[in-house]
Parts: C-alpha cells; structure tokens; sequence
C-alpha cells in the first residue's frame, strides 16, 4: 500500500510517497511456524479502549515455542 506523507524536514514542504506493507493472515501464521511457535489463539475482534475503537482493530497472537 502507497500513502502520501509530509516531510519532517523544515527544508522540505513537499509530501512524499511511502510503501507500507501490511501482511496477511496467512503470511503471519507461516512465519511463526517457519520460526518455531505454535500458534494457539489469533485474536483480532478485541479494541483498544471504548474511546479509540478502530475500523480495523490490532490483531494478537499467543504463541507457544515448539519443542
């Protein structure tokens, strides 16, 4: 995903295009098996707090090393 952002520089006061990549699911779940965890529980239905309830709230995972 490409997104416009404003410099921070004071000599700079143009915007500037940034890249963010934001996984999957899937991607996510692959990783923490690739390293060595199980993964017990994916929770991501839970807000921050009853003032800042999010779109699109974080995502937890609980996580066990594999032996």
């Amino acid at each position: 995903r490409f997104f416009n952002r404003d410099s921070t520089d004071d000599r700079r006061t143009y915007a500037n295009r940034q890249y963010i990549h934001i996984p999957t699911l899937h991607e996510v779940k692959s990783v923490l098996e690739k390293a060595g965890f199980a993964l017990l529980e994916v929770n991501g239905s839970m807000q921050i707090s009853r003032d800042d309830v999010r779109k699109y709230p974080p995502v937890f995972f609980v996580c066990e090393k594999s032996a």
